[in-house]
């Protein structure tokens, strides 16, 4: 058994396994067949190889696999009760397709190579995605694709009539996801995440389901009630939330011209054929800024020469008075967010925004750093553990 680094854990995640594995197909049937067609307009073919990560019970492989008959198409799934099911279900249909157990970060096959990968609401899982990207990606062969479908929970399904209910289900879904690894907002991310991986970004879109096109059947079975009742159970819901939200979505579907509509993000990454793999960086963000700030600065200059150095070369105002104040050249909320960081990078000192946007000359900004410098030099020194005492002491003496 291949140990879960997931989030999702179908006998966990629901309040009934079969009631979950239904609306697991649900969710793909939803956007299926549009799905198809993007698929096929992104450069699926009748003759690819292709795997599905993290492909639950086997549905989006029965949809590719029947559109495409003549693509070898393979699976992969850490849930090993998934794993069954999708077997068993795909051999009863006669499908030539094959699921093992496995997960995205793990999955090593050194005679596989694919055309397409797959990960369709998977990644919004996972712990590390950079890791799951990555592994996948030296199992594409050159110029072969990684599809990323993913949820935004910021931008999930919605409705008119609004149902109210709907924002506290969805603080409580994103809280135990968080809770558990994962990123139920990741759809926005993903594009940067491939980039991150080496790849070249080919497409990024949304697809849209909405009731007007597909009524309101495949909304019903793809969103179900059993996660409700288990965010309640689990005590991320307040129990006094289900019995209105339940009313007020009855409600909205009894309402004339209603509408529900849903959307994905779909971000996809081409393998160029120099690809190498690129690690995931360990030195942070911050670090990495503050020693490109520390490369334009002499080592024994003041912090408020450095910072006042600093603002003139970021504004690009070499005739700089301290005099000046910055309100004076029109800088912004977001110029000034800008300068409150690089110059708490370089100083430690964190400049109140009042002085950056309004009138306040920089000579007193300047002031304030040098005040907080002090200060700081104070308190370090007054902690300064004293030297052990030498004082020799008789035997027996206290």
């Amino acid at each position: 058994m291949v140990k879960s680094t997931s989030a999702y854990d179908v006998s966990s995640f629901a309040a009934n396994a079969n009631v979950e594995i239904e609306r697991l197909n649900a969710q793909v049937d939803l956007f299926w067949p549009s799905e198809g067609d993007l698929l096929e307009k992104i450069g699926l073919s009748n003759t690819m190889r292709l795997l599905d990560c993290g492909c639950g019970p086997g549905r989006l492989l029965e949809h590719i696999k029947t559109r495409f008959p003549n693509s070898h198409c393979e699976g992969v799934e850490i849930d090993s009760m998934l794993v069954k099911v999708a077997n068993q279900k795909l051999s009863d249909l006669m499908l030539d397709v094959n699921v093992r157990e496995g997960s995205a970060e793990s999955f090593c096959d050194e005679n596989a190579s694919f055309d397409f990968i797959i990960m369709r609401l998977v990644l919004e899982h996972l712990p590390d995605p950079h890791k799951a990207i990555t592994n996948l990606v030296k199992h594409l062969r050159p110029h072969g694709k990684l599809i990323v479908i993913s949820n935004d929970f910021e931008y999930h399904l919605r409705t008119y009539p609004e149902v109210p209910e709907l924002t506290p289900l969805y603080a409580a879904y994103c809280e135990a996801r968080r809770n558990d690894g994962g990123n139920p907002c990741i759809g926005r991310e993903v594009p940067q995440h491939l980039i991150n991986a080496g790849l070249s970004l080919a497409t990024v879109t949304v697809e849209l389901a909405h009731n007007g096109l597909i009524g309101d059947q495949p909304f019903l079975k793809s969103e179900g009630s059993g996660i409700p009742a288990q965010l309640v159970a689990s005590g991320y819901l307040d129990n006094a939330v289900l019995e209105p939200l339940t009313r007020n979505w009855l409600k909205m579907l009894q309402t004339p011209g209603h509408s529900i509509s849903r959307q994905l993000w779909i971000a996809v990454g081409e393998k160029p054929s120099d690809w190498r793999e690129i690690s995931a960086s360990k030195t942070s963000t911050e670090d990495t800024y503050k020693q490109s700030l520390s490369e334009h600065f002499d080592e024994n200059e003041s912090a408020t020469g450095k910072v006042f150095k600093f603002i003139k070369h970021h504004l690009k105002l070499e005739d700089l008075k301290e005099t000046d104040s910055l309100s004076a050249f029109g800088v912004d909320s977001m110029t000034a967010i800008s300068l409150q960081d690089s110059i708490k990078l370089l100083t430690g000192t964190e400049v109140p925004l009042q002085q950056l946007l309004g009138d306040t000359p920089i000579q007193i900004i300047l002031n304030t750093i040098e005040r907080d410098s002090l200060q700081k030099t104070e308190q370090s020194a007054n902690s300064t553990p004293k030297s052990p005492d030498t004082t020799e002491w008789d035997e027996g003496e206290l």
